[in-house]
């Protein structure tokens, strides 16, 4: 039986809602992070991003009549300061994880906002009322992918398993599988991780669509979990036997398999369905008690809370308004004893949205050094030292990596392989004053002076390559000289 749920406070609703828009506005640059995933069909792991947005408007617009009850109990003078400093202390995280480039810091710390602005600005209700449509959310930010390694070896395993079984001489090494008609590999993208993340969403929709306890919704994820991983071993297995059956003829091989993936996905749905039949029903909600309508207002407090919520905003602004100027920042266009080299190498660094680059190249005692360095006026999201697409060493190959101390600066060496040829390459970080050899140290450090000073140090990648030719001590010996005579800014 179901309880008739109060009216909807229209006007407390539509509040709620201006609410979470100003902070979705304020955050912005987590949306468009976000929406850069969802939209990255070559990957397509969280391509339901938008679905999941979708569902969880659905969820709040469901829950509007309990999301608008106003909370009765208020909050004592001290709850109100500690309301006031998490939201403040979650903003200022926000920030520096902004500046110091943590994508997925900033992703999460957004629920936690919206989750902190509703306790605070509205009360208990409210929030406990967002809680499931925020916790839905959690499926379309992309921090499954620390899970990723582990279901890829466990698909790996499981296809070796099957393919025994069934008696396929087949020989794995790692993620590949070599079988008398040609060759598998079981990449990233053959783990089922998107099977997972969809299969516990659909779960987790189901208890709510209920109303179940949470130990039935436990189960329905627990059997969500089961089935997708299934379907996603029965696929990976499949596709190699097909490929054994055809000599690497059959369509699954030779064209596609993503189609085939979500057409055994229907399996997942039909068992969610089939196991919903036999669950029980939920036991009737109760009926929310009365509204007193004597609510205190703690109206300063509120205001605080509103304006610890623009804390980034306000930082932003005066960190940009002081931006620093590059000028002045370049290379030295002569080394002592070293000449200008004449013929530059096809060696092409990736360092994106940097604001300024420079190539320089020089003959040091018989060794060409080329060296690329690049300029940050300021460093955030996507803007940084570090990332997925910056690539120093271009195309080629890292052999092995060490840190090394030249002429009293430290360098991240890296040994390269260039069509059969070995390299090496120097790198260094600097950010107001301090050196490194790993990017993520650098932004910590950058983000960290940002927020303490509200000013934009310049930040600085340097990178030198020297070819092993005839040796790898000539390449070294010819670097050291090269940054004694001042050729690293």
């Amino acid at each position: 039986m179901n309880v008739p749920m109060p009216a909807t406070d229209w006007r407390r609703f539509a509040a709620i809602l201006v609410v979470i828009g100003a902070v979705v506005a304020l955050y912005w640059p987590t949306v468009q992070s976000l929406t850069i995933a969802w939209e990255d069909t070559a990957r397509t792991t969280y391509t339901h991003g938008y679905l999941i947005v979708v569902v969880s408007l659905w969820f709040a617009w469901r829950a509007r009549a309990e999301l608008a009850r106003p909370d009765t109990a208020g909050w004592t003078p001290p709850q109100h300061i500690v309301l006031v400093l998490a939201v403040a202390g979650a903003a200022l995280a926000w920030q520096f994880a902004y500046r110091a480039g943590i994508q997925l810091g900033t992703q999460l710390l957004l629920l936690v906002l919206l989750a902190l602005a509703m306790l605070a600005l509205f009360g208990r209700h409210a929030a406990r009322a967002l809680a499931p449509p925020l916790g839905f959310l959690l499926f379309a930010i992309p921090f499954w992918d620390f899970f990723n390694p582990y279901a890829q070896a466990a698909t790996t395993r499981v296809a070796q398993l099957l393919l025994r079984v069934v008696g396929v001489p087949a020989y794995f090494q790692d993620n590949h599988v070599q079988i008398p008609a040609g060759d598998f590999e079981i990449a990233g993208g053959c783990s089922g991780l998107h099977y997972v993340i969809v299969g516990l969403a659909l779960a987790v929709f189901l208890g709510e669509l209920r109303r179940d306890g949470w130990r039935l919704r436990l189960r329905w994820c627990v059997v969500a979990l089961g089935a997708a991983l299934i379907v996603n071993w029965l696929r990976v297995f499949v596709i190699i036997l097909a490929g054994h059956l055809t000599h690497m003829e059959h369509y699954l091989v030779k064209t596609s398999h993503y189609g085939f993936g979500w057409a055994l996905f229907l399996l997942v749905i039909v068992t969610l369905f089939v196991a919903e039949r036999f669950a029980p029903p939920p036991a009737a909600a109760p009926a929310p008690p009365p509204d007193s309508g004597n609510a205190p207002r703690a109206v300063a407090w509120r205001v605080a809370a509103a304006a610890s919520l623009a804390l980034p905003l306000a930082m932003n602004l005066a960190i940009r308004a002081r931006t620093p100027d590059l000028a002045g920042n370049a290379q030295a266009e002569a080394v002592n004893r070293c000449a200008p080299l004449v013929r530059a190498s096809d060696w092409q660094p990736q360092q994106h949205f940097a604001d300024r680059e420079q190539r320089v190249g020089f003959r040091c005692d018989g060794v060409n050094v080329e060296t690329y360095s690049a300029w940050y006026r300021e460093q955030y999201m996507r803007k940084k030292l570090g990332g997925a697409g910056n690539r120093l060493q271009g195309e080629t190959m890292v052999v092995s990596s060490e840190v090394e101390t030249v002429n009293g600066r430290p360098f991240q060496v890296l040994q390269l392989e260039d069509r059969g040829q070995p390299a090496l390459l120097w790198i260094s970080y600097r950010v107001a004053g301090r050196e490194f050899t790993n990017p993520m140290t650098a932004q910590f450090w950058y983000s960290f002076k940002t927020m303490l000073t509200l000013r934009s140090p310049v930040s600085l990648v340097v990178a030198a390559r020297a070819q092993c030719a005839p040796d790898c001590g000539r390449a070294r010996a010819a670097f050291e000289q090269f940054a004694n005579e001042g050729g690293i800014p």
